[in-house]
């Protein structure tokens, strides 16, 4: 009887250790397996310093979903245009960044806002551009009601933005100014010239216009003064 209870007792101590080692190893093991895929090395291809990526180091891979990951970076990064996240495993992250190019300046109340050429406010600045062309708006703005990242929508705005763009890169010109006065006028000042739009008209419309009759008028060898598509027919002032 009392060899029975010895070896009862035994068998308790020896299943006692066993649940231990066993619930330790699992804790060390678990352990090691989380630190196994925690982020250790974040490479970014494209740009220097990434603001807010430091917030993704130590994660675990698992759960970097790539659409938060896109909306925390984007709001802090005005001047990232896209990005691709790539996990490569266990515990690396790629990321691919492309940059937001800066179209124009509008001039504000206290400096100029930086704008992409869908209008987002990629960043402020208190002195001039000289490298960027100026939008002179009817209506003075205020930089302390716009945030980094926001976009100015004003027709007016986003039609000369897009000429901008074309005048610049398409047709090989540069616009160092547009003006625009009231709501329906845009006057685009280029080194010798210059180009009027409405923004009552259809914006890929009037530039198809404006592609062929500058491609005329340098066929044809004429210098002109000024360009007006707001009407039914073009307006040409040599």
């Amino acid at each position: 009887m009392l060899a029975k209870k010895s070896l009862e007792r035994f068998l308790k101590i020896i299943n006692f250790f066993l649940l231990f080692f066993l619930v330790l190893g699992f804790y060390y093991g678990l352990v090691f397996f989380t630190d196994f895929f925690r982020v250790k090395t974040i490479k970014i291809i494209g740009e220097e310093k990434i603001i807010g990526i430091e917030d993704f180091q130590n994660k675990l891979i698992f759960f970097i979903f790539e659409d938060d990951f896109k909306k925390n970076i984007y709001k802090k990064n005005p001047l990232i245009a896209s990005l691709i996240l790539k996990k490569i495993y266990p515990s690396t992250l790629e990321i691919k960044v492309k940059k937001e190019k800066p179209i124009a300046q509008l001039i504000v109340n206290n400096g100029y806002l930086i704008l992409n050429n869908q209008g987002k406010i990629l960043f402020k600045k208190k002195e001039k551009d000289l490298y960027l062309p100026e939008i002179n708006f009817y209506q003075k703005l205020f930089d302390d009601e716009y945030v980094l990242g926001e976009t100015i929508d004003f027709k007016e705005i986003t039609k000369g933005l897009f000429f901008i763009e074309k005048i610049n890169q398409e047709l090989n010109l540069r616009c160092h100014l547009l003006d625009i006065k009231g709501n329906n006028m845009l006057v685009f000042n280029l080194e010798n010239n210059k180009i009027i739009l409405s923004t009552d008209k259809d914006k890929e419309e009037d530039f198809y216009q404006l592609k062929e009759i500058i491609k005329s008028l340098r066929i044809l060898g004429k210098k002109y003064q000024e360009i007006d598509l707001r009407f039914d027919k073009p307006v040409i002032r040599f």
